[in-house]
């Protein structure tokens, strides 16, 4: 598989083996208050941020709040740390296990993007290095099978352009959505073991029904035939997936110099239909794959010490038992 590669710049050491970036930096045009109330999240700047999170070495990100709670217990027990809950947790649910942070998201751009403005804040007051930041999910395929893990090399919007558009004070801002790092595309790749896997552009839509193409909603103003002559348009580009959150994350990624990436697993091909039929315990082993992909990942890449609580340096082996 070959990804193209962007030229990036020195690496800070602590960073362990996070991907190199050109900068980590925040853009805000005024100055941030003091203190700064990280709302969502239950945090402040009056507590030592830098304490508690300036360890952190990667994130992962994931819709579900039960899901993403999966993923921290997964992590826990492979690494045998502590799984420690952050903050509130009537929005979001986050987690800290050793190194890696773990937080649900919500569903769609608006929702992530409050998650992100405070994450990479707390990042930021904790002096964090450039950490990668990883959104697992779920997805719809696009001429892809079900049970397939599709990697974002691009994102594009609902119009099929590489741009996340915002309103901001009563005019559409548009900033481009390359900001995946091929190199987390390539490491995330060779942990799919025997998950499917492609890597391809995501389609992220600003709604689950119309935006996506579905004609099982309450509101459906086009015919299945032209439903499906978009989506093959969609497949004709390179589109392989679609959902609800990726274009903001490449966006929000390439505006502050974080690498990021998306990894999701496919729940149907939308060629073939628009609703989910398969059973919950095949629904539930498909969301278990890409976990173990994401835990593979974590183990291999990043080498972080089992049992070593909030340690950052040394080597993880292959834990015994486990079934990564």
């Amino acid at each position: 598989m070959e990804i193209p590669k962007k030229s990036v710049g020195s690496r800070d050491d602590a960073a362990a083996n996070a991907p190199e970036v050109e900068r980590f930096q925040l853009t805000p045009t005024v100055p941030l208050p003091v203190p700064d109330h990280l709302y969502h999240l239950g945090l402040d700047t009056t507590m030592d941020l830098k304490a508690q999170f300036g360890d952190l070495r990667c994130a992962v990100l994931s819709g579900s709040g039960d899901r993403v709670a999966l993923y921290a217990a997964k992590w826990a027990s492979l690494t045998q740390n502590v799984e420690l809950i952050v903050g509130k947790t009537e929005r979001f649910k986050v987690f800290k296990v050793g190194n890696v942070l773990f937080a649900s998201h919500g569903m769609g751009m608006p929702s992530l993007n409050i998650l992100l403005h405070e994450l990479v804040k707390l990042l930021h007051y904790a002096q964090c290095p450039p950490i990668p930041i990883i959104r697992a999910g779920t997805s719809g395929g696009i001429g892809v099978p079900p049970g397939t893990a599709v990697i974002t090399s691009h994102s594009v919007n609902g119009e099929l352009e590489e741009l996340y558009k915002l309103p901001i004070l009563g005019k559409v801002v548009s900033r481009s959505s390359d900001g995946f790092c091929p190199e987390l595309v390539e490491h995330l790749f060779s942990c799919r073991m025997d998950l499917p896997a492609v890597v391809g552009k995501t389609m992220s839509c600003d709604c689950f029904y119309e935006g996506q193409g579905r004609v099982d909603g309450a509101i459906c103003g086009y015919t299945v035939a032209e439903k499906l002559a978009f989506l093959r348009r969609c497949h004709e580009v390179g589109v392989r997936n679609v959902e609800m959150e990726a274009n903001l994350l490449g966006a929000f990624g390439k505006q502050v110099g974080l690498p990021v990436a998306c990894v999701c697993v496919t729940l149907v091909n939308r060629l073939d239909g628009d609703q989910v039929w398969a059973p919950a315990s095949q629904l539930a082993a498909w969301v278990e794959a890409l976990m173990n992909l994401v835990m593979r990942y974590l183990l291999k890449y990043h080498r972080f010490r089992v049992g070593a609580g909030n340690g950052v340096a040394g080597s993880a082996p292959a834990v015994p038992g486990s079934p990564l």
